[in-house]
């Protein structure tokens, strides 16, 4: 009898599973957060856009935090709900009896 060992986040068929793809989205677009603070902030104080970098140095704290948190809490989100759209199609190609 052969093991059969499959890497995380993948099915028998080899694809990858929505929890997997969801998470990866969502960390992805939890990037676009410090973006958009960039962005209204240079636009609130009418910095020019090649003076980016000094809104950035002068606020480290909050594009830093802004970096990590926001990708993480977006990709934890993203695998909770891949994992119910797993189970979701599971249960459609699944009959009970």
């Amino acid at each position: 009898m052969q093991s059969i060992v499959r890497p995380i986040g993948t099915f028998a068929g080899g694809a990858v599973s929505r929890r997997t793809r969801y998470a990866l989205v969502g960390g992805v677009l939890g990037l676009g957060a410090p973006a958009g603070l960039l962005v209204v902030r240079m636009l609130k104080h009418g910095v020019p856009a090649r003076l980016g970098i000094q809104e950035i140095r002068a606020n480290l704290e909050s594009y830093v935090y802004t970096a990590t948190s926001t990708p993480v809490v977006l990709a934890v989100f993203g695998a909770m709900l891949g994992h119910y759209a797993d189970r979701l199609a599971h249960f459609a190609t699944t009959d009970p009896l």
